[in-house]
């Protein structure tokens, strides 16, 4: 049904190109759409959550319910909800719920961190870059974009006052590429700018020229731990996602690379060998258990190498859609 007015704080506001009608009756139109936030304290926001969650039994396998109005473990949840403006009354068209915790020994420093557990956009507006706009707001929110209008730090005690992890609860795999495709922006918009969040050598790049230098040797070095997470605090993300953005970026400067390149089979190979090099060295490390109960060192490297052909073609699905 219709809401007169949305649940929560107005973060932000959009158009969007949507279908209508079927068939040879199809169109497009301009919709509004708005993005709120909202207290799971508030009994009108538990209530009405209530009544829509059950759409992400359905729509999502691996959903559960959530109470909004919990503070187990003395966290506390929000609920990030997307409406269509229709003149003066609204219509739901997804939610995100997002669980916020204490981590007091998170490395480099302790904080918040903020957990999506459900993420759903109901199916007549999905393919509409609907869900990437709720996760780019979910970052905004972690790095204090909202902070004056929402009074985040209000509602948080003593020094864990900042948010300083976004995380996903088991994620179902079309969350797992919308997650791959933002953090990858997120990167690449930082790197290509101002680079403040790895070192420039694991970029090839050097002092005034921070990279990307495929030519330089460095391009090549996988993205040790004690990196991967100061570059993760600085993104707001996790060790392992900022492994992955790390290896999608290069592989997109890779293929930038090889697009312009005059030169023989045999070096486009070789570049390609160094890559894929490297990102086995993360993928060993990550399915070490499943690849050690192999049956031998001509299985182990068969695997291994399945592993990564399906890593692969998940990133090169993923960079088409940029």
């Amino acid at each position: 049904g219709y809401l007169q007015q949305p649940h929560g704080t107005i973060l932000t506001e959009y158009k969007r190109k949507i279908r209508v009608g079927e068939g040879n009756k199809e169109a497009e139109e301009e919709g509004d759409f708005v993005i709120t936030l909202a207290n799971g304290s508030d009994k009108d926001v538990t209530e009405y959550h209530n009544k829509v969650q059950g759409l992400a039994m359905f729509f999502i396998e691996t959903a559960d319910n959530v109470d909004l109005s919990s503070d187990e473990g003395g966290g506390f949840w929000k609920v990030m909800q997307l409406y269509r403006r229709h003149e003066n009354k609204y219509s739901l068209v997804g939610y995100t719920t997002l669980f916020h915790f204490n981590s007091p020994f998170k490395k480099p420093k302790p904080g918040i961190v903020m957990r999506v557990c459900q993420a759903l956009i109901l199916p007549p507006y999905q393919r509409g870059g609907h869900g990437s706009m709720m996760l780019h707001q979910v970052y905004n929110i972690a790095d204090g974009y909202y902070d004056t209008k929402l009074k985040m730090k209000q509602e948080c005690t003593g020094n864990m006052r900042e948010i300083v992890e976004v995380n996903v609860e088991d994620p179902a795999p079309g969350f797992v590429a919308l997650r791959n495709k933002v953090d990858f922006q997120r990167f690449k918009d930082s790197v290509t700018s101002s680079n403040d969040v790895i070192d420039s050598k694991y970029l090839g790049g050097s002092v005034g020229a921070p990279g990307p230098d495929i030519d330089n040797e460095t391009f090549w070095l996988p993205l040790p731990e004690s990196e991967a997470i100061v570059g993760a605090a600085k993104l707001r993300i996790t060790p392992q996602q900022i492994m992955i953005t790390h290896e999608i970026f290069k592989l997109y400067a890779l293929e930038a690379h090889i697009a312009r390149l005059s030169g023989s089979v045999e070096s486009i190979e070789g570049l390609e060998k160094k890559y894929r090099l490297m990102v086995k060295k993360r993928l060993l490390k990550l399915h070490r258990e499943e690849l050690g109960a192999c049956g031998g060192k001509e299985e182990q490297k068969a695997k291994l190498g399945l592993i990564f052909h399906e890593t692969l073609r998940h990133y090169r699905s993923l960079l088409k859609t940029i």
